[in-house]
């Protein structure tokens, strides 16, 4: 058992207790064998509070909060004979005790402390009242009737006329107060009440019908101002372009391994006006250090940042055996040539993007004040990190494979979203 020090004790909410703790005092103790397994609390933004593998740490002071906690598993199977206890150090008390059944990843919300609890809600994906916020089911999930969509399914449109109107309104008001068997309780909470009426009138005027389906690469996605071109490679649809997510930029005397940075090829200062009117973010968009690219804003909703294993189904699709897409390092054989761009790359390293991938030579941040490798090589971040490590690929103009690698969490890469 140890004290932790890898996190910085200047962070709101969280600080190590050398001294006398005011808040929550806790113990993290992760007992198995799985060497590739990470784990981090981090606050609603992504900042990472405390992080690590294998091991226990003791006497963490934590603010009361509902946190999000997230299990990481490098090999995408699950932690292998190994679980994690987070609990009080004073009273023993479980906070969360379980595993990573499957998977690369698993996210949910832990209470800390009494004043602040976690939101309920429905946390069925597939359901259309899905909230990403909530931390438990209520079972308040709303699905749409056979032959519909979410996009299509209007729960206010109690009549089923195509609109929402005064009949609807005079059903909700007919049956206003039901606590059994209730046919016009569309928040399915068991009862006809202000909650129901109230969404038929933030409805009322409507039309439920169906916006057009989006196509993946004949569909642009609008997100942030910016309408991305998409592509479909295998059964995944993907950017075609780099991120250009930018709420603030960082000039390059600035690193950090923790806190979100947002940086732009060659730029210095701090405008991000300034910033998104340079040749370089027209060009190539925006780098991130890790934590960046973890945030919820860089990618728009139903789509997400791609794990180290829908990477590899990328290049399987491409070509790529599934032995070869787990293994290190530069492999492959052309999956990079199908991915580059046609033009940009130097010395004629271009590719034939017959993927639609497109990639351009954006570089990256190698470290303070050092940009490197523009038209030379492209970097994306994954979403996958395992035991501090944290998986990524490049691009080079006098290659035509594609690397998997480790990096260091403060380098900044570009990025690319998927869709969920």
């Amino acid at each position: 058992m140890r004290t932790l020090f890898a996190f910085l004790t200047c962070l709101i909410g969280v600080s190590l207790v050398g001294q006398d703790c005011e808040f929550n005092s806790i113990n993290i103790e992760v007992v198995g064998s799985d060497a590739a397994i990470g784990w981090n609390i981090t606050q609603d933004n992504g900042w990472a509070l405390v992080s690590g593998a294998l091991d226990s740490y003791e006497n963490i002071c934590f603010e009361d909060g509902c946190y999000p906690f997230n299990m990481y598993d490098g090999d995408g199977d699950g932690w292998i004979e190994t679980t994690i206890t987070i609990s009080y150090s004073l009273t023993n008390e479980v906070i969360f005790s379980g595993t990573l059944e499957y998977g690369n990843v698993e996210s949910l919300n832990i209470q800390i402390g009494d004043s602040i609890e976690c939101t309920s809600g429905c946390i069925d994906p597939s359901a259309c009242n899905y909230s990403n916020e909530a931390s438990e089911e209520d079972g308040s999930c709303i699905y749409p009737e056979e032959g519909d969509t979410c996009d299509s399914f209007c729960q206010e449109d109690l009549n089923s006329d195509g609109v929402i109107t005064i009949q609807d309104l005079l059903l909700i008001l007919s049956e206003f107060g039901c606590i059994t068997a209730c046919e016009n309780d569309i928040t399915q909470d068991g009862y006809v009440s202000v909650d129901d009426l109230l969404l038929v009138l933030s409805e009322f005027g409507n039309s439920c019908e169906a916006e057009p389906e989006f196509s993946c690469g004949d569909d642009d996605i609008s997100h942030e101002g910016y309408d991305y071109s998409t592509v479909l490679i295998g059964d995944q649809c993907w950017f075609s372009e780099n991120c250009r997510y930018l709420p603030e930029v960082s000039p390059s005397t600035i690193v950090n391994a923790t806190t979100p940075y947002y940086y732009v090829y060659g730029f210095e200062g701090t405008d991000v006006e300034v910033a998104k009117s340079t040749e370089n973010y027209e060009t190539y968009g925006v780098l991130y250090n890790w934590p960046a690219v973890m945030t919820e804003g860089i990618c728009p909703t139903s789509w997400h940042m791609p794990s180290d294993e829908e990477w590899q189904s990328l290049e399987i699709s491409l070509g790529m055996s599934a032995s070869i897409a787990m293994e290190l390092g530069f492999r492959g054989t052309d999956e990079g040539y199908q991915m580059k761009s046609i033009s940009g790359w130097y010395n004629n390293g271009n590719g034939t993007n017959t993927s639609g991938f497109n990639s351009k030579p954006g570089g990256l941040l190698a470290g303070i004040t050092f940009y490197y490798g523009l038209e030379l090589h492209a970097f994306w971040w994954t979403s996958t990190a395992t035991d501090n490590n944290y998986l990524a690929r490049q691009l080079v103009f006098s290659d035509d494979s594609i690397s998997r690698q480790y990096e260091n969490p403060t380098v900044g890469f570009s990025a690319r979203c998927i869709k969920d």
